[in-house]
């Protein structure tokens, strides 16, 4: 296992790599002129020249990559183009509200998935299984974005039970966790109830039923631990799914968090956060799906690295 994580850990460094010149290119492809952005509307062709000189601007591309990239492995991301600060510092203040509402996503979602996808399982083609399954499905359709709107309107403004926006609380997270979560939730409840009727279905459980062992344990003891492997994936791939999705929700909400400050950047064209903030999100998909291909051998003695 330590030699499987040691190679991953070592093209680590080639995905990040790549990721970052996909990103380099495209931001600027993307129509504006950070140094018109800096200067203002008002500002002379001269000084819009020395600004671009002094930010780099006027370099080719392949120079100003190689220029970032080396700032990079000195642990150095550049300085905002607009505040004219660390990015690395931006992203750390950032970095840990949004890892904070995905992470609270993530527990709901697993924990809700989890929880009925075993129960729509094991009462196939009942009511419970119908309601689950419908439930789920909207979970998947509704747009994060409009979700959270409708909290909005209902808890915060009708029943005024929980602030619209803002982050001086817990209370603040508890509507865009339910918002960001609810795509995620409806992911695992339906991978779970598809990887549980597949177990359900093997000798061992037939016979652990037939020896008259009670329902629950059969269900959590023995059928859930085999179908864990699949709904694993599927939760480390949402965990970083809802570090990206985090965008969107937290501008809805208005939380400043890393979602917020890269949508930001990219309306006023601030390149160094834009590549800064992508790189931080990146990095972390990269590490879950690390982790969680390490925890298949902590669940499942069997594999093998």
């Amino acid at each position: 296992m330590i030699q499987f994580a040691g190679r991953r850990l070592v093209t680590l460094p080639l995905v990040l790599l790549g990721i970052s010149a996909a990103v380099f290119v495209c931001v600027r492809l993307v129509p504006g002129d950070p140094a018109l952005v800096i200067a203002g509307l008002q500002a002379s062709e001269a000084e819009l020249v020395e600004i671009r000189a002094k930010l780099g601007l006027d370099k080719p591309f392949p120079a100003q990559f190689a220029i970032w990239l080396s700032q990079v492995v000195r642990g150095d991301l550049g300085v905002s183009l607009i505040t004219n600060t660390p990015v690395l510092d931006l992203i750390k203040v950032r970095y840990v509200l949004t890892f904070q509402i995905a992470a609270a996503s993530t527990v709901l979602a697993t924990l809700l998935g989890v929880v009925s996808g075993v129960f729509a399982a094991s009462r196939r083609y009942s009511a419970i299984d119908g309601v689950i399954t419908i439930v789920s499905l909207l979970g998947v359709s509704v747009p994060a974005f409009w979700l959270g709107v409708m909290l909005m309107l209902v808890f915060a403004l009708y029943l005024n039970w929980l602030p619209a926006g803002g982050a001086d609380s817990i209370l603040h997270l508890v509507l865009p966790t339910v918002a960001l979560g609810a795509y995620s939730w409806g992911i695992i409840a339906r991978m779970t109830r598809a990887s549980m009727l597949e177990v359900l279905n093997q000798d061992y459980i037939r016979t652990a039923q037939a020896k008259g062992l009670a329902q629950h344990p059969v269900l959590f003891r023995h059928a859930l631990k085999n179908a864990t492997l699949p709904v694993i994936t599927v939760i480390g791939i949402q965990f970083g799914t809802l570090l990206a999705g985090a965008v969107v929700t937290e501008s809805v909400f208005g939380l400043p968090g890393l979602g917020a400050l890269l949508v930001s950047s990219i309306f006023q064209r601030d390149f160094p956060v834009i590549q800064g903030a992508v790189l931080a999100i990146a990095t972390s998909f990269v590490l879950i799906n690390l982790f969680v291909d390490l925890t298949y051998a902590w669940v499942d003695p069997r594999i093998h690295y």
